[in-house]
């Protein structure tokens, strides 16, 4: 048999145990476990690069505002330990909690809680924060845990893409129709060349959801010196274009797996480049996160990425209603049990 053939194959075998799986939950006889808290799922379908963090960042600090006591609840994908952990500061070590959740962190200042049981890590959220609202990173997939709203960014190319490992989606395009909201997005600088009739057309073949733009937003050059760029995300290619387009000069791109934990090794090779092409050394938030505090990178520029969503008050009004009806069953619920 062809290794065409064998990855077909392995695609449908994939397919129908994720249709097994879905109608399990569906049907109740799966448990979802849910939690005193509302739960806000921002997920996707394919493997990375949707810009979920830059979402949660963006979602969370528009619900804190709202008067939301909020966390985040992550799986900590490829840390070391294993181990219910919690980030408060970002300054805990990626090993311990993961390159996301320690960003996160950083960027959100509320604690995000690290488990592979997203159920256990948000009892333990509410336990010790007193929190009322679960961002839960990365969930779509994770139907353990019963959320009330289900965000879904969606890239373009997802929607010519096929299933593992035929191709990167996790899911199949059916899957949106358990989506509350869709969020389409453009690459950096690409918004205006997007057929957006076309997209919403394909869209909705799957779902009904309320479907938003976003575009990814790099910031313009802050040294006026070419850059070393080097990135270990799903999608390097995003990151090093996305700089072009908003005016860097890239003297070098250096692209690692996924999360990658940079070793000496690593950075003795991007010194070398550095010094040989007189460059300063630029890579992501979520990169710098899995630097050693001793790196030796000189002038390293640390690029935030953002998202831009349109219509971001309408999508956050969404949220937020979803997660006062639950917050008002479970007070009734509550208080009936208390009487």
């Amino acid at each position: 048999m062809s290794s065409a053939r064998l990855t077909r194959t392995a695609a449908q075998l994939y397919a129908a145990i994720l249709r097994r799986r879905a109608r399990g939950f569906d049907a109740g006889r799966r448990p979802a476990t849910r939690l005193p808290g509302a739960v806000v799922s921002i997920g996707n379908l394919s493997l990375g690069g949707t810009a979920k963090t830059p979402a949660t960042i963006l979602l969370g600090g528009e619900l804190r505002q709202l008067g939301f006591r909020l966390d985040v609840l992550s799986r900590g994908y490829r840390r070391r330990r294993h181990q219910l952990a919690v980030a408060l500061d970002g300054r805990e070590p990626a090993a311990l909690v993961g390159d996301e959740p320690r960003l996160l962190a950083r960027r959100l200042a509320v604690p995000v809680v690290v488990d592979r049981l997203r159920s256990r890590a948000g009892l333990e959220a509410e336990r010790r924060f007193h929190t009322n609202l679960h961002l839960l990173d990365d969930g779509f997939q994770h139907r353990q845990l019963a959320r009330d709203f289900d965000l879904v960014l969606l890239h373009p190319d997802d929607l010519d893409d096929f299933l593992l490992p035929a191709g990167r989606l996790r899911e199949p395009l059916e899957s949106l129709a358990r989506a509350s909201a869709i969020v389409l997005l453009a690459e950096p600088g690409t918004a205006a060349t997007l057929d957006r009739d076309g997209l919403q057309n394909r869209v909705r073949r799957y779902s009904s959801a309320p479907l938003f733009f976003a575009q990814k937003r790099l910031p313009p050059p802050s040294v006026g010196v070419p850059v070393v760029a080097f990135c270990a995300l799903a999608r390097p290619a995003s990151f090093f274009t996305g700089l072009e387009r908003a005016g860097w000069q890239l003297a070098a791109t250096v692209a690692f797996r996924d999360h990658h934990a940079y070793t000496a090794r690593d950075l003795a090779r991007l010194r070398r480049l550095l010094r040989h092409h007189c460059a300063a050394p630029a890579t992501t938030e979520k990169d710098a996160m899995n630097l050693p505090e001793e790196h030796g990178l000189d002038r390293l520029e640390i690029i935030p990425l953002e998202l831009d969503i349109e219509r971001l008050p309408e999508l956050v009004e969404l949220i937020a209603a979803a997660c006062r009806r639950h917050l008002s069953v479970a007070a009734d619920a509550a208080s009936e049990a208390g009487r």
